[in-house]
This record gives C-alpha cells, structure tokens and sequence, in this order.
C-alpha cells in the first residue's frame, strides 16, 4: 500500500512539475518543504530550481536546500490573513520569466507571511504586471 501511494504521489509531482507548477511537498505548522520547477528568487537572491524547505522561526524565515545548506534568513515578513488555514500554499509574484518568492502559508497556522519586494523586484515590476503563482497542499 505504501508502494502504491509513494508511486501515485511520484506520478502527481511528474505532472505538475511539468506543468511549471511549484508542488508543496510537505507541510507543518512551522515547516514546509516544495519543489520548485523553475529559478526564482527569495529577496534578492537568485535560487535555482530544485528542492526547498521553508522554516518560520519566531519572526525569522529561513529558506534552505535539501542537504540543509541555510540560503536566506528574513525577519522582516508581514503577518496577512491565510487563505484557508486548512491548506499550505506558497506564492510565487511571477514577471515575464523571472519568479520571486511572495508569500508563504503554513497548513493549520492562523497567519501567513508575505515578504516585502526586493529590490530587484521592484526594478522589474516597474515594466511588467505581476502574475502570481500559487501552490497550495490538498493535505487536510
């Protein structure tokens, strides 16, 4: 049975990866891991596309790869109102071809985090609508 359900979840990732779709791996109250198909970027640093874990620490956001090197460390994200609290989701401000990390929703917390735009966001923004993309986690 274990077989069966890592197969389907493997299958389910092929897919929306292909899609250019982040997929929510994993997700807790305070950690939340993803793959992200494409480079983007978590203030004004540059990330390639690859396996990511997001921690909220206190006031802290820490965004590391999957071997646990630490990438970013932010303090300075706003608390919004979550979406559904049921449902993990990340959100993604995408300009053209370039993808800035945007908001980050913990499943069964009562708060959200957005970042505030990088500079290099900003600069980019100037010339280009912002479309979001949003993963959300049907885990309940």
């Amino acid at each position: 049975m274990k077989v069966k359900k890592a197969v389907s979840i493997f299958v389910a990732a092929m897919i929306v990866a292909s899609l250019g779709i982040p997929t929510i791996v994993r997700a807790q109250a305070t950690l939340l891991s993803l793959t992200v198909p494409f480079d983007f970027y978590f203030a004004d640093q540059k990330f390639e596309a690859g396996d990511y874990t997001i921690a909220r620490m206190g006031e802290t956001l820490r965004l590391s790869n999957q071997t646990g090197h630490t990438a970013v460390s932010l303090s300075n994200a706003a608390f919004v109102q979550p979406q559904d609290v049921h449902k993990a989701r990340v959100v993604f401000n995408r300009y053209g071809i370039t993808y800035f990390l945007s908001q980050v929703q913990w499943s069964d917390y009562g708060s959200a985090r957005e970042l505030p735009p990088s500079s290099v966001e900003l600069r980019i923004a100037k010339n280009l609508p912002a479309i979001r993309v949003i993963a959300t986690s049907t885990r309940r």
